[in-house]
């Protein structure tokens, strides 16, 4: 291997020599015509100059080996950087690949030699390759790109594409350095940051679904206790303003209509780091409502049981107070007093039927109430108090009279229409109309009635237009409709378009046990009209009222216990202040007071009710001896 290379050392200083020699000039002055000094003088300057030349020739034998070290080192730079490298023809050969890039496809260099790189791309990447290598050779795109690559075992993996062109190729063609950089691992891991972001984001949803969905509200509050975040209950139970415009700010600053209660609970929470608790307290809600609530703060802890905040959670209990309260015995619904079972059940409907526009039939005796039931089925409605109700008394009013109220009139359609007149059905759009003591119209009112509630349109009197009827219709009679309809004097039709539903008031006679109650309200009532102090009423007073048949119901009563306000000087109403009518029952109810003759076990469980089952009390209010009552309950059965 030496003696191959010393001779071609050899070989190349004899080319060398040759090539001076042709260029030695002809008009060389021979050597033997100068003199032996001059001759002296050349051979001394052709040593300087051989020795100047080996030295020269020292400095070039360096060079070339620092040059074939570096050439080296970029080979080995080139051969095993950690991505590869490729050159590849315009055409899209590869004509160059170094040793990573040969082992990232599985393959040898000699093999990849005129190979076409896109062999080595996956099916679905390929147009995305040859746009991005098109880009390139354009100038359009220096980016790199990301592509799946297949290797000669069969195998994927992910790699990151970046291309430069080279001009300067030779014989006018364009040639691209193409870098390749393995990112499959990068790729699994942004696979499973992707999956885990996914997952998170899944359950962020399910929190805010969750936190947003919840009826009691969420406050989380910072170690300063600054708004953080809260959900929609939490602003408008509190009456909070946006979450935008509160975030940041002192939760004391923000809530204006807490009377304290939330800020002590904070503040121990904060001070304790324990939990803190307050139970139904009145605060206002966001329509400046005051509502009962209850709040129960958590800690959040951090390191070293640091406090980083609180979280409050804010439920509104007024619903259920009231529902409690209900529970335990309502004796007032709006206006109507009473504890009797069947006017309970009536509540209940009130309540079911308030939100839907059903046409509601209301039963009863004069006096018990009908029109007190229509204005609960109204009223207790949310947002009833924007809307009309209108009453029209069916019974007072003629037939021509009747339907130019209810559905108004044009001018001129008949003697004495010198204008326009919008009829009850017209005024009562949108909202309620009761028709009281429907039982009293004619064939040709129910009629016109029933298309009204069949079709839900009526026309003015003398008018072809129609209107449009949005009105719910509740109607009240005295008489039995049913009997009417059997006899023929009321449409059988119109029975069944009024009777939806139907609400039997009971006659006051039938629930004895409301008197007490009833009594009691009427007192606060009249004390406030007449400006009276009455207290209450004498226990005979009380007794007659038991017994009395109440023939007018609840209107009788009332008028009753005004005549005796009248005429009482006292606190107390007694007998002598009652209407003459009652002198017969007067005489009677002395008698069994003094014969200590009570009629019915009923009068003796509401006499022990009222007096919560004080024996003497009950004795009192009966008007009898306490030893008589504990006979009346030993011989009725009556236990606690």
């Amino acid at each position: 291997m030496e003696k191959k290379e010393k001779d071609q050392e050899t070989k190349k200083v004899f080319v060398l020599r040759k090539r001076a020699e042709g260029k030695l000039k002809s008009d060389v002055i021979p050597i033997e015509k100068l003199s032996d000094r001059e001759v002296r003088k050349q051979a001394h300057e052709l040593q300087v100059h051989q020795i100047e030349l080996e030295m020269q020739n020292d400095e070039l034998r360096e060079a070339q080996l620092l040059i074939e070290e570096s050439r080296q080192k970029y080979l080995d730079l080139f051969d095993f950087a950690p991505v590869g490298y490729f050159t590849v023809s315009e055409k899209g050969l590869i004509l160059e690949a170094n040793l990573t890039g040969a082992a990232m496809l599985r393959t040898t260099r000699s093999l990849l030699a005129k190979e076409p790189i896109s062999k080595f791309i996956v099916s679905e990447d390929q147009d995305k390759y040859y746009l991005y290598r098109r880009n390139i050779f354009d100038g359009k795109q220096t980016r790199a790109c990301e592509l799946k690559m297949v290797r000669k075992d069969g195998t994927v993996f992910h790699v990151q594409l970046e291309c430069t062109v080279l001009h300067d190729a030779g014989e006018g063609s364009r040639q691209c350095r193409t870098l390749l950089t393995d990112i499959t691992e990068r790729k699994f891991a942004e696979s499973k940051v992707d999956a885990a972001h996914e997952e998170i984001k899944k359950y962020k949803e399910n929190l805010e679904a969750i936190f947003k969905s919840i009826r009691d509200g969420i406050i989380l509050v910072d170690r300063e206790l600054q708004i953080v975040e809260f959900n929609e209950s939490a602003r408008k139970i509190c009456g909070l303003p946006g979450i935008n415009e509160a975030r940041g700010k002192k939760f004391n600053l923000v809530h204006k209509y807490c009377e304290g209660e939330c800020i002590d609970a904070l503040m121990e929470t904060k001070n304790t780091k324990l939990p803190a608790e307050r139970n139904r307290f009145e605060c206002f809600n966001i329509k400046r409502y005051r509502c009962l609530v209850s709040v129960i703060t958590y800690p959040l802890l951090g390191n070293n049981n640091k406090f980083n905040g609180c979280v409050v959670v804010v439920r509104d209990e007024t619903r259920l107070a009231v529902l409690e309260s209900t529970l335990q015995e309502r004796h007032q619904f709006r206006n109507i007093i009473g504890k009797n079972e069947e006017l309970q059940k009536i509540f209940s409907l009130i309540e079911m039927l308030s939100d839907t526009p059903t046409t509601v039939l209301i039963t009863g005796e004069n006096g018990t109430g009908k029109r007190l039931v229509a204005e609960a089925l109204h009223y207790h409605n949310k947002g009833a108090e924007n809307v009309p109700f209108v009453v029209v008394s069916c019974s007072s009013l003629s037939d021509s009279v009747l339907e130019s109220e209810l559905f108004g009139h044009v001018k001129g359609s008949f003697t004495g229409a010198i204008s326009d007149r919008m009829g009850r059905f017209q005024k009562a759009e949108g909202g309620t109309i009761f028709l009281d003591e429907i039982g009293d119209i004619s064939n040709t009112m129910q009629l016109r009635l029933l298309r009204v509630l069949e079709e839900r349109v009526f026309e003015k009197v003398g008018d072809s237009n129609t209107i449009k009827a949005n009105v719910r219709v509740i109607a009240a009679t005295n008489q039995d409709l049913r009997k009417k309809v059997s006899e023929g004097k009321f449409r059988e039709d119109l029975y069944h378009r009024l009777k939806v539903v139907e609400l039997k008031i009971p006659p006051l006679r039938e629930r004895y046990e409301d008197i007490p109650l009833l009594v009691e309200h009427f007192i606060q009532k009249l004390n406030t009209r007449l400006n009276k102090n009455i207290k209450s009423v004498s226990t005979n007073v009380q007794i007659i009222f038991m017994h009395h048949k109440w023939p007018g119901n609840v209107r009788e009563l009332y008028n009753t216990m005004e005549y005796a306000f009248i005429t009482c000087d006292n606190t107390v109403i007694t007998i002598e202040n009652l209407p003459s009518e009652f002198e017969d029952t007067r005489a009677r109810d002395r008698r069994r007071v003094e014969t200590g003759n009570v009629i019915d076990r009923q009068q003796i469980v509401q006499a022990l009710e009222k007096a919560g089952w004080n024996k003497s009390k009950a004795a009192r209010l009966l008007g009898i001896h306490r030893v008589t009552i504990y006979k009346m309950m030993k011989k009725f059965f009556i236990k606690e």
